[in-house]
């Protein structure tokens, strides 16, 4: 939504912003609440115009499919990965993409079974800390432990609506979980 051209500036300015302090700049297709083949034709474009422009930017990643929901890895996420990651790779052959999982990035098993075949590829979780505890870092730590590579890309301290205010026990057991795998 809004305009396209002013907000893709916004983010090449945040990726030049990211570049000259020696951080990485995650570029983000946001598909909160929805399915991201709805969206697919202009990730591909999107992606590869961004892709293309900063090919030789090491500090770039990508992240494809923030936060899906009602989308079934092996039938709409695996799938739409499959046609945005080469859009990427044509013009970044080694950068880092990240693809999220099902139920707002938290269905991390599914891969596991059905993993993409690209390199430099990981799985986003997101967590809350009030809201998803040792359950989630169970499941986290197990897909881990199977070879999956993950990458935690959001996270709050509080609950899942933003509300709650700061936990800190959970948010040190999470903050041990991600120290213990890197």
């Amino acid at each position: 939504e809004g305009n396209k051209q002013q907000l893709k500036q916004f983010i090449e300015n945040g990726i030049e912003y990211a570049t000259k302090l020696g951080m990485y700049a995650i570029v983000d297709w946001h598909v909160h609440n929805y399915n991201p083949v709805e969206t697919q034709g202009e990730a591909v474009s999107f992606l590869s115009e961004i892709a293309a422009k900063y090919k030789n930017y090491g500090n770039v990643l990508y992240e494809i499919c923030n936060e899906p929901t009602g989308s079934p890895w092996a039938s709409a996420i695996k799938p739409y990965a499959e046609k945005v990651i080469p859009a990427i790779r044509q013009h970044a052959p080694d950068a880092v993409v990240i693809v999220g999982t099902n139920t707002w990035s938290q269905d991390i098993e599914e891969p596991l079974a059905n993993p993409l075949s690209f390199k430099n590829v990981m799985y986003t979780f997101h967590f809350y800390a009030s809201t998803h505890r040792d359950s989630f870092r169970n499941r986290v730590e197990s897909a881990v432990n199977k070879g999956l590579p993950i990458f935690i890309t959001e996270f709050g301290t509080c609950d899942s609506s933003g509300n709650g205010g700061f936990n800190a026990s959970e948010s040190e057991k999470w903050f041990s979980l991600c120290e213990k795998y890197n």
